[in-house]
């Protein structure tokens, strides 16, 4: 693992929100971008972003683990867009 990732991770463990703010920053626009392409729903694709993001705020140690920030990121996001995608088929 990398130093960056490495202190990326112990930030986010340790609740470093400008951090936090700087992977917003750094990653939001490229999660957001796929979420709409998947959605072709901008708030939705919001949603799904979002949720990613807080869901990564809350629990950094048990979804990191060793994985880069951003492949947890998208990994949340790909669920998130599955999950809001099957619900409008109901």
């Amino acid at each position: 693992m990398s130093q960056a990732i490495s202190n990326q991770t112990e930030l986010l463990v340790n609740n470093d929100f400008s951090s936090f703010l700087e992977l917003y920053d750094e990653h939001g626009e490229n999660l957001l971008l796929y979420a709409f392409l998947t959605l072709r729903d901008e708030a939705k694709a919001r949603i799904a972003v979002r949720s990613a993001f807080v869901k990564l705020w809350q629990h950094p140690d048990r979804l990191l683990q060793g994985r880069s920030v951003y492949s947890v990121l998208f990994s949340e996001v790909k669920v998130m867009t599955y999950l809001l995608k099957t619900s409008d088929r109901r």
